[in-house]
């Protein structure tokens, strides 16, 4: 009887490797939206700080000028972590789609290995079905020629 030979080996091969693929893209993204959060709270904290601190400097004779500085400082602080939260949010949408997209690379090649596993025991047992029955045929014409 022919050696097993699964015909999707090659298939199989190229939905791990893109299993791998979706794996390290869903690392990277993970990294990006760490680094980013980092970020917004490294900036939030400095926001949090420097309006404490301007607040902090309203009270009594006013020095115009730094105060005015303190609060367009304030201001970029402000748009730097708005923009921080937006880039977060399409981070974690984008991070989403790549856990989607590993999720189902892994399925898929889950599939194949399944029908893979499915045919190899088809091919067994018919090996163990032939096998019986030449066994089977050599005992009878064994028995036949004895008597």
């Amino acid at each position: 009887m022919k050696k097993f030979r699964y015909r999707l080996e090659t298939l199989l091969k190229l939905r791990f490797r893109e299993e791998e693929k979706q794996a390290q893209a869903l690392s990277q993204c993970q990294r990006r939206v760490a680094q980013v959060r980092q970020e917004l709270e490294r900036l939030d904290g400095e926001w949090r700080e420097k309006s404490r601190r301007t607040s902090a400097a309203l009270v009594g004779a006013l020095d115009v000028p730094r105060t005015e500085n303190r609060m367009e400082n304030l201001g970029r602080l402000l748009t730097a972590v708005s923009l921080r939260r937006t880039d977060l949010r399409l981070l974690e949408t984008e991070l989403t789609a790549r856990l989607r997209r590993y999720h189902d690379a892994v399925r898929d090649r889950k599939i194949l290995e399944r029908l893979r596993d499915i045919k190899l025991s088809e091919h067994q047992a018919l090996r163990r079905r032939t096998e019986t029955s030449f066994f089977d045929f050599v005992g009878a014409t064994a028995v036949r020629r004895a008597v």
